[in-house]
């Protein structure tokens, strides 16, 4: 089953997880997609039991945020993690004569739209040989984060009131919101830390539609159809259905022969997955209901 869960800010992934256990049987296994920040308020996707093998394949749409940014200072985790030091007043004079509402809305709404490469923070939770890197940044071990292809389809400036610019973009999985904040900060040389975030929509499901972790009702599930909508479908017949799931080859009646990720249905039920390569059929997951 898929759950789409309104994570409060202030705690974690795993504490998400640890808290909807107690809601289903003990051997029940859940998994979540992506792993958020402590100090946002985010909607979440959680898949129990067999909906955990299609993990890969629904980590990758479009997320929406809000987040404010101040621009009068620095923390070393671009958030408020770590301690804000304040530049001083002078030097923060100078810089503000530099932009105004009208050149910054520019800079969001156009400039750093489109695909381009990212470089994560180090105050992330991404793996490097083993640990977290928030964890190497937080015993001030000297990290190298590698770029990322990342694409922002939309962004928009709701406020602007110096030091705080509070901006809505719609972005591509991979996509650190603290990492736009220092591309504002590189352009118009100003500190920056971010002081609210939050993830609107995920999936094309509003933040609002998400279930409290305090009111979860694990009858309220997601269907597949919302999550999966942009992949091709192929419908079985009976005796495919059999096939599919005893991992036996039925033929590409598709008319694909190029690469394709493709969801098998029988009975507006989602049964497995399969690759197409070059007209070869590869059975990746079956039994995912």
């Amino acid at each position: 089953m898929l759950y789409l869960i309104n994570k409060p800010k202030g705690i974690s992934s795993f504490d998400v997880i640890r808290m909807l256990r107690k809601k289903f049987p003990k051997k029940t296994s859940m998994w979540h997609t992506g792993t958020l920040d402590p100090l946002a308020e985010w909607s979440m996707l959680i898949a129990t039991n067999k909906s955990t093998k299609l993990i890969p394949y629904i980590d990758w749409s479009k997320k929406t945020y809000v987040f404010t940014v101040f621009l009068d200072g620095n923390t070393a985790s671009g958030d408020l993690w770590t301690e804000i030091i304040h530049f001083p007043k002078e030097y923060v004079e100078e810089k503000r004569m530099n932009i105004s509402h009208e050149i910054i809305k520019e800079y969001i709404e156009v400039s750093i739209l489109g695909k381009q490469t990212q470089i994560p923070p180090i105050y992330s939770a991404i793996h490097i040989n083993g640990k977290r890197a928030y964890q190497l940044a937080r015993e001030n071990i000297s990290l190298e984060m590698k770029a990322r292809e990342i694409e922002i389809y939309k962004s928009r400036m709701i406020n602007f009131c110096y030091p705080s610019v509070t901006i809505e973009v719609t972005v591509s999985s991979w996509t650190y919101i603290r990492s736009l904040g220092m591309d504002i900060w590189k352009h118009f040389w100003l500190g920056w830390y971010i002081t609210f975030l939050q993830r609107t929509c995920i999936h094309n499901m509003p933040i609002i539609s998400a279930q409290k972790i305090e009111e979860f009702d694990p009858n309220i599930s997601i269907s597949y159809d919302s999550i999966l909508h942009a992949y091709i479908k192929r419908f079985l017949t009976n005796d495919e259905k059999d096939d599919i799931l005893n991992g036996r080859y039925i033929a590409n009646n598709t008319n694909i022969t190029e690469w394709a990720t493709v969801f098998f249905i029988y009975e507006n039920q989602y049964l497995g997955i399969w690759k197409i390569v070059w007209q070869d059929i590869i059975i990746i997951r079956n039994n995912i209901i």
